[in-house]
C-alpha cells in the first residue's frame, strides 16, 4: 500500500510539474478575433499562416502563426479552418501552446467570427 501511495504521489508531482511549464496563451485575448488571414504556406509537416497585422507574441512583431502537425496529427484539421477563414474573409484569433524557433506562435486553436 505504501508503494502504491508513493507511486501516486510521484506521478502527481510529475504531472503538476509538466502542466506548470505549459506556456499556453491566447491572442488577442478572451477568445476575441481581430486578425485577417492574408496568406497560407502549406508544407508536408507544417503551415505558416500570415496575418494582416502584427500580433506581438513570442518576442516578435511579425504577423505569422505556425501549425505543426508533426507532434499532433489532429492539428492538421486546423488547416481547413484557416483556409475557410481566409476564403471567407473572417476575422480570427488564436490559442497557442508556445513559440517556434522562428518566433512564431504554435497554434492549437483558431477562433473565428
Amino acid at each position: 500500500m505504501k508503494k502504491i501511495l508513493k507511486g501516486l504521489f510521484l506521478t502527481g508531482l510529475m504531472v503538476s510539474s509538466v502542466s506548470s511549464h505549459a506556456a499556453n496563451f491566447q491572442f488577442p485575448g478572451n477568445h476575441q478575433t481581430q486578425f485577417k488571414i492574408t496568406k497560407i504556406l502549406a508544407y508536408k509537416d507544417q503551415a505558416v499562416i500570415y496575418l494582416d497585422k502584427s500580433h506581438g507574441q513570442c518576442g516578435s512583431s511579425n504577423g505569422k502563426v505556425y501549425l505543426d502537425w508533426t507532434t499532433d496529427p489532429d492539428i492538421r484539421e486546423l488547416y481547413s479552418t484557416a483556409l475557410f477563414a481566409w476564403s471567407s474573409n473572417k476575422t480570427v484569433g488564436f490559442g497557442a501552446s508556445g513559440c517556434s524557433s522562428n518566433n512564431y506562435p504554435i497554434i492549437y486553436r483558431i477562433d473565428m467570427e
